[in-house]
Formats: C-alpha cells, sequence, structure tokens
C-alpha cells in the first residue's frame, strides 16, 4: 500500500486503479466515492448511510461488511 498524501491530480490517479475501496464506517457519503463512480471504477465500502445512496450494489460495486 502507498500513502500519496493529498494530491490535486485525482483525476490521474483514479485512471491508474481497478477498484476504489473506502474502508471508513463512519464516514458516510464521501467525496472519494463519487470520484471514483465519475472516473467509472467500481467501489467496495461499507454498507452504511451515504455509501447506500451512491453505490448500485452488485453494478456500480459492492458493500463490505466492515468485520
Amino acid at each position: 500500500m502507498i500513502f500519496l498524501g493529498e494530491r490535486e491530480d485525482v483525476n490521474e490517479i483514479f485512471s491508474l486503479i481497478d477498484v476504489f475501496a473506502l474502508p471508513s464506517y463512519r464516514e458516510g457519503l464521501g467525496m472519494a466515492i463519487l470520484e471514483a463512480s465519475a472516473m467509472e471504477k467500481p467501489v467496495v465500502a461499507t454498507d452504511i448511510r451515504g455509501c447506500r445512496e451512491a453505490i448500485a450494489d452488485g453494478k456500480t460495486g459492492i458493500f463490505g461488511t466492515g468485520k
């Protein structure tokens, strides 16, 4: 895993990834999910409010259990 810190070139970073994972179980709707979806990347996130509204389970991403 590589931590890149704060970036201004997010669109370039998203073009390099295959899947986006948001491991937070309290963040709710993170902008990162919307950015990944805009780049047509599948998303893995916890099944919590906010994330539920941003992901079509099995179509645009999947929900992890958080366990």
